[in-house]
């Protein structure tokens, strides 16, 4: 121990005597090398106090600075602009205070203008409890709750075979249909319309049309959306389907401010006053009461129908689930049906489509958004330049000045029906997603490389959807119809909701449409626009691009998968050195946002029009078929082989039925080659198949 502490003293003594020890301040130079440096030589300042304070370039020694800082001012260095840290920040706030958003969080503050106006709704969905309450007092409280498990349960069997929704036909199937999608479905109509008012913030609708097969759910949410501030003149609502879940929206629309027909001043007083009236326990009766509610004298300001009403048109026109009943008429149906929405809508109004994020819904989305645009007519535009709806147009403009001026009218103006994507397409071309045909995603090459255009969306789970799906009834897989009956004991059991989540993911495909103005004049601009267009305005959000897959975070950067302003898919990534903003932002990037920074790379991904894929999926149909009609020739054959038994059994039997020998030669004939042709032509199927 002594011997380590002598080298360390000893040591120290060499540190201190050495060449580059520090003098005292009395003196004024200092023993370097030998040699001698004045202080007013060797310091960088005629006034600087500190030792070894060397210029930059004169000594080997460099310059160390200790409490002295220079001046970065425009007075000392030209190239250096101050600016102050309040007018740096004024633009960004403007812009924030612009977007008109209700609060902002110290995270959003932190967020550039252009990515908080590009965002979707980002908070959870919940519907409110006024409704809820409803819902499981005077609806489903009415069943057992055994048997409602089942027949909700049966009711995602016949979805997940069917693939698209179907109306409650019958009176005992409104309240199940009621169960079981009135949560996602009111969760995709808000999410959707809350990107439309984003969207669009200064539009108010005066005519308001929702089909569905719900109780209302469109307008529901629309109604939760705009508060009770909120009174077109009309609110029309097309319900299909049984006539109880007509009374079954009157009971719902009921709780809504924006749904009653008087003063809601006088309203709100009379609740007060009955509410200092009455005490806590009647308050909880009344709002606790159990049984079905007579709605026949329930006003409200929502009209109900049966089927579209035919002389009224709209400014906005919801219609979730509505463009596909049936699978085999895809996509004649298609057309129909949107042809009929579209000559409802006024000029400057919104159409907006809802359907289920999987790949029938969104190919349903995807041939509407074709028949609207014809992208295939419009191969070399860019941009969102309306186009003309042709089967909506008119032979003569509502517009007399335009007559009068002219003689002659030139055959673009006998389109007046023009229309643009309002969301989610950054674009109007071609969809690099779709396929035109649904079952190629059922072919096992198309279930690992087709993708198709979806989003999802977090909602509360009310608490009659807890209640339900308490136990193995739902909280387990239900693939077969065999697994969900009532009878099944294999089922029963106590076991709580799968990894106790209270919220459920809704996915949807959707498209926002907007008609534009019919006026000479707005067309005449609208076709001049499109003489003129060059390239795409990408400073303009309607051309941002949108996500559409979920981004993956990485460390130092980020990956987004887009549908770009160009028409394609494409990857692009931004990195930390690239741009800090951008990093910190496409971090807090989700789904469905619209992106308006730069970013590093842009790579371009293969779409579902790749030739070699659709190749192969084209091969494998033609296999399919091929199998499919071996398998109708060995049918017939068997039948054929069958038919002459029986005739051989008949014919040999003395006692010969007449009967028998009528059902013999019938299907003996229908049987023939011949009349198989008749009745392929003639659309006629073989039901014993």
């Amino acid at each position: 121990m002594l011997r380590y502490l002598n080298q360390r003293s000893i040591a120290s003594q060499l540190r201190f005597n050495s060449k580059w020890a520090k003098p005292s301040h009395d003196q004024q130079t200092w023993d370097h090398e030998h040699e001698d440096l004045t202080l007013d030589k060797s310091l960088s300042l005629d006034a600087s106090s500190l030792p070894f304070g060397y210029r930059r370039g004169g000594e080997s020694f460099g310059q160390i600075v200790k409490d002295y800082h220079y001046d970065l001012n425009e007075q000392n260095d030209s190239k250096i602009k101050v600016i102050p840290r309040e007018d740096y920040l004024k633009d960004h706030h403007l812009d924030k205070v612009q977007m008109n958003f209700k609060e902002l969080t110290s995270q959003d503050e932190r967020l550039h203008p252009n990515t908080l106006k590009g965002r979707t709704y980002r908070n959870q969905i919940k519907i409110p409890e006024h409704l809820t309450k409803r819902i499981y007092n005077h609806m489903i409280a009415l069943h057992l709750p055994k048997i409602m498990k089942h027949k909700i349960a049966e009711a995602y069997v016949k979805l997940n075979e069917e693939q698209i929704y179907q109306p409650a036909m019958k009176r005992h199937e409104v309240d199940t249909h009621i169960a079981a999608f009135f949560t996602q479905n009111y969760g995709s109509a808000y999410q959707v319309l809350q990107e439309l008012f984003k969207r669009r913030p200064n539009f108010k609708p005066d005519s308001v049309l929702e089909v569905g097969f719900g109780p209302s759910t469109g307008m529901l949410a629309l109604n939760e959306i705009r508060g009770h501030e909120f009174k077109p003149s009309i609110k029309d609502s097309v319900i299909i389907g049984h006539e109880d879940m007509q009374n079954r929206a009157k009971v719902l629309l009921s709780r809504q401010l924006n749904e009653f027909t008087g003063n809601i001043d006088e309203l709100l007083a009379l609740q007060q006053k009955k509410e200092e009236e009455s005490n806590e326990e009647e308050k909880e009766e009344e709002d606790n009461f159990i049984g079905e509610v007579k709605t026949n004298k329930i006003k409200v300001k929502t009209k109900l129908f049966e089927n579209i009403p035919k002389t009224k048109k709209y400014d906005l026109i919801i219609a979730q689930h509505q463009l596909l009943s049936e699978l085999n008429q895809f996509p004649l149906q298609i057309d129909d049906k949107l042809d009929e929405l579209l000559t409802k809508l006024n000029p400057n109004g919104v159409l907006v489509l809802v359907e289920r994020g999987t790949p029938q819904g969104f190919e349903n989305i995807a041939r509407a958004r074709q028949i609207m645009f014809r992208p295939e007519n419009f191969p070399e535009e860019n941009g969102k330049i309306p186009r003309p709806y042709l089967k909506g147009s008119t032979d003569e403009l509502n517009d007399e000045e335009l007559l009068k001026n002219f003689d002659i009218i030139d055959d673009t103006y006998k389109k007046d029906f023009y229309l643009s994507i309002i969301a989610p397409c950054p674009h109007q071309k071609k969809c690099p997603l779709q396929t035109t045909k649904p079952e190629y995603y059922n072919y096992p090459i198309g279930s690992k490389k087709l993708n198709w255009c979806h989003f999802e969306k977090s909602i509360e789970r009310p608490r009659f959807l807890m209640e339900l799906k308490r136990g193995k009834v739902l909280s387990s897989r239900w693939d077969e119809k065999d697994s969900v009956s009532p009878s099944s004991t294999k089922l029963d059991g106590d076991s709580g909701r799968s990894n106790s989540n209270n919220y459920e993911l809704t996915n949807y495909s959707y498209l926002i449409v907007e008609r534009s103005s019919n006026d000479s004049k707005t067309i005449g601009e609208i076709e001049k626009q499109r003489k003129e267009s060059i390239e795409t305005d990408q400073g303009n959000i309607e051309n941002w691009a949108r996500i559409i897959k979920q981004p993956l975070k990485r460390k130092g950067h980020v990956t987004m998968g887009v549908c770009s302003h160009s028409g394609e898919l494409e990857k692009w990534t931004v990195t930390k050195s690239f741009d800090k903003q951008s990093y910190h932002d496409s971090r807090k990037s989700k789904q469905g946002d619209l992106w308006g920074l730069e970013t590093k790379t842009q790579v371009l991904l293969k779409s579902n029009n790749d030739e070699k894929l659709l190749e192969k999926l084209q091969n494998y149909e033609r296999e399919l078929k091929l199998k499919e009609k071996m398998a109708r020739k060995l049918k017939d054959r068997k039948d054929k082989k069958s038919i002459k038994l029986k005739s051989y059994e008949i014919l040999q039997n003395q006692e010969n039925n007449p009967e028998d020998m009528i059902d013999l030669y019938t299907d003996s004939f229908n049987s023939s080659n011949r009349q198989r042709q008749r009745d392929k032509r003639g659309g006629i199927k073989n039901y014993e198949e």
